[in-house]
């Protein structure tokens, strides 16, 4: 089960070309060293869950996204990049499996750090069962 990477990716190509009103949610700076997190393209889910909440989650936890790019601009002052995070929401709420599908961010560490994070959030319940997301980010320093 789970998303292809290929299909992933003409995903998010599809979401860029048409993201949701807004485009980059710049979520506010908390004092960090500059840092800022975008949402750049729209929030995938396969319907059992509206996208606006799975964002709204993914923006109420950015200081734990924060944090981990943080940690590596602290070994890379100019870092930045995006990647997506894919996971599968149980049928609790519950973040059952994450994992990195990868993009043209350099910093391993990070990635797993953000992934580790998402297993921390809680949803609300899919509608019919487990339910699978796409979180695309974009981590860079503040524009």
């Amino acid at each position: 089960d789970g998303l292809e990477i290929a299909t992933l990716r003409e995903m998010l190509d599809r979401e860029q070309a048409h993201p949701l009103p807004g485009g980059f949610a710049h979520l506010p700076d908390r004092g960090g060293p500059g840092s800022a997190l975008h949402f750049p393209y729209a929030v995938y889910s396969d319907g059992r869950i509206d996208r606006e909440v799975l964002a709204r989650v993914g923006r109420t936890n950015d200081a734990r996204i924060r944090f981990c790019y943080e940690e590596g601009l602290r070994r890379n002052p100019s870092l930045r990049g995006r990647f997506a995070v894919v996971l599968e929401v149980g049928v609790s709420g519950a973040v059952e499996s994450a994992h990195d599908a990868g993009d043209d961010f350099p910093d391993a560490a990070v990635r797993a750090c953000v992934v580790k994070t998402f297993y921390s959030l809680t949803f609300p319940p899919p509608r019919r069962g487990h339910a699978t997301a796409s979180f695309p980010l974009h981590l860079g320093p503040k524009e």
